[in-house]
């Protein structure tokens, strides 16, 4: 009996021991894995810094501005005839249930009364776009200091809706 004793507590004795080592070797593999996590993670971050001041560095206004006279020349501003109104933006219509519908839906697009309702408009600027006075606004650019500098109407002349305020614009830029 005493021998069974002594037995059971040896075997006890030795599986704390294997179990307590094992145990602390997993430990020290997480805390090696942990570290060098950490320190993959300190890398990347340097480098998200380095690419965020590249980025910076290579959007500079200046730059920007250089690279699109050089290989953008022919980029301009938008000619009048070519800015529309929101009316003439054509509505989304809703897809026919069944053939017949979409037969009939067709018909009704290619109709020369259809053609002419879906034709642009041009857009003429009024006298009551232009204002009497004229006074320039100047904005700096928040990432660079670019100066834009536009012609702008008292408030009591300005339309409420962009494409007067568009129309207005342009004619003023025409006017000078």
């Amino acid at each position: 009996m005493k021998l069974t004793a002594i037995v059971v507590w040896a075997f006890l004795f030795v599986a704390t021991g294997f179990s307590l080592f094992n145990i602390a070797f997993q430990v020290d593999e997480l805390e090696s894995r942990l570290s060098s996590l950490q320190n993959e993670i300190a890398k990347e971050e340097e480098t998200l810094k380095v690419l965020e001041a590249e980025w910076a560095y290579l959007n500079r206004p200046d730059r920007l501005s250089t690279l699109q006279q050089d290989l953008l020349p022919h980029l301009t501003l938008p000619r009048l005839d070519q800015i529309g109104g929101f009316d003439q933006i054509p509505l989304p219509v809703a897809l026919p249930v069944s053939d017949e519908e979409a037969s009939e839906s067709l018909a009704e697009e290619n109709s020369p009364e259809a053609s002419e309702q879906k034709r642009p408009k041009p857009i003429v600027p009024t006298a009551e776009a232009a204002p009497a006075t004229q006074a320039k606004a100047t904005k700096n650019d928040l990432n660079g200091g670019i100066k834009i500098s536009a012609p702008v109407a008292p408030a009591e002349t300005q339309g409420t809706d962009l494409g007067s305020m568009v129309r207005h614009a342009l004619s003023q830029k025409g006017d000078e």
